[in-house]
């Protein structure tokens, strides 16, 4: 009994020590994996990192640039004030911008602005004309037209004590002969006058 419990010994002992190193095999991979990720997770972090700090040194040295040549990094819209009318007692005008942030380099936009008693300038009418004709005052009326962004038609705006009506004409010839005839002392013909009109014109046996 004494020499198997002997003879046995070192096969439990080798025994143990195959199973030690199985198990020391089986967790030197996990140990690489997780080493690896961390490592992979520190590189992408460092590169964000970078590509912050260089993006913030561009737009620092871009805007600094854009300072001592004069000007500003998202360029500004250049504007300009057409002649004034004077009505009911404020002048009203055309307010040209050509460019901007947040249009095209050659878009051109048209703004009525009026003048108050104080000398400030403001908007009358929110919206943007590409084209415009006007203003002309006659008696007891402002009229103005102008043609939005994709439209083919005209509106002519006219102002009476404060209160707007608006026609809606179809060229810039249109809109021409209704200011004349405004400023002739007579009335707006509407789209369907104008349109009997010129087939007279071109037709006289109609």
């Amino acid at each position: 009994m004494r020499w198997a419990t002997s003879r046995l010994t070192p096969t439990l002992q080798r025994s143990r020590i195959r199973h030690l190193w199985r198990l020391s095999c089986s967790a030197v991979p996990h140990l690489y994996d997780s080493a690896y990720n961390h490592s992979l997770m520190g590189q992408v972090a460092l590169g964000v990192r970078s590509l912050l700090i260089k993006v913030a040194v561009f737009v620092a040295l871009a805007s600094a640039l854009a300072w001592a040549l004069g000007g500003t990094l998202w360029p500004r819209p250049q504007v300009a004030q057409f002649d004034q009318v004077s009505f009911n007692g404020r002048e009203w005008h055309w307010q040209l911008a050509v460019g901007g942030a947040r249009s095209e380099p050659s878009w051109v936009r048209w703004t009525m602005m009026q003048r108050t008693e104080s000398g400030v300038a403001v908007t009358v009418d929110e919206r943007e004309w590409i084209d415009v004709a006007g203003p002309v005052v006659t008696e007891s009326a402002l009229y103005y037209a102008g043609r939005q962004k994709h439209d083919r038609q005209w509106t002519m705006v006219r102002i009476v004590d404060g209160d707007t009506h608006e026609y809606t004409l179809p060229d810039r010839l249109a809109v021409e002969q209704q200011l004349a005839r405004v400023q002739a002392g007579l009335t707006v013909q509407d789209a369907d006058s104008i349109e009997q009109q010129r087939d007279l014109v071109l037709d006289p046996a109609l």
